[in-house]
């Protein structure tokens, strides 16, 4: 971490890294970008993409600590993102619908996608199920 100003620069750094990482992850699939950090009123989404039917909207973690990748991925879902964070970003991609009606007739999915140092990425699809309680 030498050569940063603080903790929050660096970890600033390091979520941009992730997100780049995902969007190449899904480009590499095919899948259309939209948007990176999409900021409305109520929040800000780090990646919206589309393919097809489908309209994904992305909350990208990173971990940095090694023993989160020995964590069994249902503890790392149950505890991600935070409850107030899924609020947002659910008010958030419905504003990116009101304003962008022509994505209305896709099918809506909120994946997680959780970036380790390794560059390892894994997805959580459709999260919306296990988001919203």
């Amino acid at each position: 971490m030498s050569g940063w100003k603080n903790k929050r620069q660096y970890s600033e750094r390091l979520g941009r890294w992730a997100e780049t990482w995902v969007s190449i992850y899904f480009w590499l699939r095919f899948y259309r970008r939209l948007h990176h950090r999409y900021r409305n009123p109520f929040g800000e989404i780090d990646l919206i993409f589309s393919r097809g039917t489908r309209l994904i909207f992305i909350e990208v973690k990173f971990r940095s600590s090694a023993d989160q990748k020995d964590q069994s991925f249902d503890h790392i879902e149950r505890n991600m993102p935070h409850p107030a964070q899924r609020k947002r970003l659910i008010r958030a991609a419905y504003y990116y619908l009101e304003t962008h009606p022509a994505l209305t007739a896709k099918i809506c999915q909120f994946d997680l996608a959780i970036v380790y140092p390794s560059g390892k990425i894994k997805i959580i699809t459709n999260g919306i199920d296990t988001w919203v309680k």
